[in-house]
């Protein structure tokens, strides 16, 4: 039963405001209200005090569509509207019902479904809670049969990411869905050979009128290290069997890792600067910043994990945590007083940095792994940076 049932006397009494707030309009589209509900022939506006209290009743009635499932404030209004279109043809306790019956719906299985753009080697392939399918016949929900593969083809071109989720409505199955999406493209990021290929065009144009033609970067995916069976090779396993369990039950070196895959992610997806560098500085801090006194010193701690484990184009290791603990002041520049980063050099070289860096992190959460005795995955922070050699300037505490 959803939080706001023990409420319904207070929800009948703002429902009867609600409609002798809403106003009908005889014919659509003559009105320039904040809301206007068409049913059929029969519409109303709410506006003024009639849209103030819609408002207060939406939020009344709208829940965390990413955590409990919906509804969203646009299903919620378009509830509202009916029950109150309801309520003036009939009365108030008959629209009413009809609203209790709204509220009361049980959470349903939606399948989403997202085109996914790439080459799969071996599908149907699960990344996470989400499959790639290579055509929309495969997808169960779909089918041969039906036709509905045609209809869906248009929007939905294959391949496609697909996923199950609960949800009171569509819009709440979609964010449901987005979030379990993002995951899953960001292990397909880490385990693919590239991202390349580009759909956005753009025109360049010199001084002298001459024209050039450009493509901005879209995300592709070119998946080839998969095992015999369609499953992920050593190094990505314990990633994405971490990515298929819910929020819930994921450890905590399991929710850092794909916390970070997430903000690495975003570092592709973008061609500025100072987002780039953000995001990859996230992805790092994700991994490596736990307990009071390292969040107080948040860019040295970060170098002091980094630094050991990779090398930079002929600089020392040294010189690596020199370097990103100049990068990482640079970058609270950034975020902190809008000063760009115009150093697009750095920036790839960061994310050349945080993606090896992750790369390592997934590594520990695989079984095989070896640096535990016995061997098994790494469940916490301090268990996966027990592996680093640190620096003899580093401090104790890690």
């Amino acid at each position: 039963m959803m939080k706001y049932v023990s409420r319904r006397t207070d929800l009948k009494e703002a429902f009867a405001e609600l409609v002798s707030l809403a106003t009908p309009v005889p014919e659509p589209g003559r009105t320039l209200a904040p809301l206007h509900a068409i049913f059929g022939g029969a519409n109303l506006t709410f506006e003024g005090s009639g849209y103030s209290a819609l408002q207060r009743v939406t939020n009344q009635l709208t829940d965390h569509s990413l955590s409990t499932g919906g509804p969203t404030r646009t299903t919620v209004q378009g509830w509202l509207a009916y029950a109150c279109r309801v309520a003036l043809d009939q009365d108030v306790d008959t629209g009413f019902a009809e609203l209790e019956l709204l509220i009361d719906e049980p959470l349903r299985e939606w399948t989403v479904l997202e085109h996914v753009r790439g080459h799969f080697a071996q599908a149907p392939l699960r990344v996470g809670r989400c499959i790639v399918y290579l055509t929309l016949e495969s997808v169960p929900q779909v089918g041969e049969t039906s036709g509905m593969a045609s209809v869906l083809a248009h929007e939905t071109p294959p391949p496609v990411l697909a996923t199950a989720v609960q949800a009171r409505d569509h819009e709440s199955a979609r964010i449901r869905a987005r979030d379990r999406f993002d995951e899953t493209r960001s292990i397909l990021h880490l385990i693919g050979e590239h991202i390349s290929g580009g759909s956005t065009g753009a025109a360049i144009l010199d001084g002298e009128g001459n024209a050039r033609s450009s493509t901005s970067s879209e995300e592709r995916f070119v998946v080839t290290r998969l095992g015999f069976d369609a499953t992920m090779t050593l190094g990505y396993r314990g990633l994405e069997a971490a990515a298929a369990k819910s929020p819930e039950d994921r450890n905590d070196w399991e929710t850092r890792v794909l916390a970070a895959s997430l903000w690495l992610r975003r570092c592709f997806t973008s061609e500025w600067p100072s987002e780039r560098v953000a995001a990859a500085m996230s992805a790092l801090e994700c991994l490596f910043v736990g307990g009071t006194s390292i969040r107080q010193r948040k860019g040295n701690a970060v170098a002091d994990h980094v630094a050991p484990l990779v090398s930079i184009g002929g600089m020392t290791h040294e010189q690596v945590h020199t370097w990103v603990e100049n990068l990482y002041t640079r970058r609270n520049d950034a975020l902190h007083e809008g000063i760009w980063m115009l150093d697009d050099l750095d920036a790839s070289r960061l994310v050349g940095l945080a993606t090896e860096i992750l790369r390592w992190a997934s590594f520990h959460l695989d079984e095989d792994h070896n640096h535990l005795e016995p061997c098994r995955a790494c469940e916490t922070r301090d268990e996966a940076v027990s592996a680093i050699p640190f620096l003899p300037n580093a401090p104790i505490e890690t």
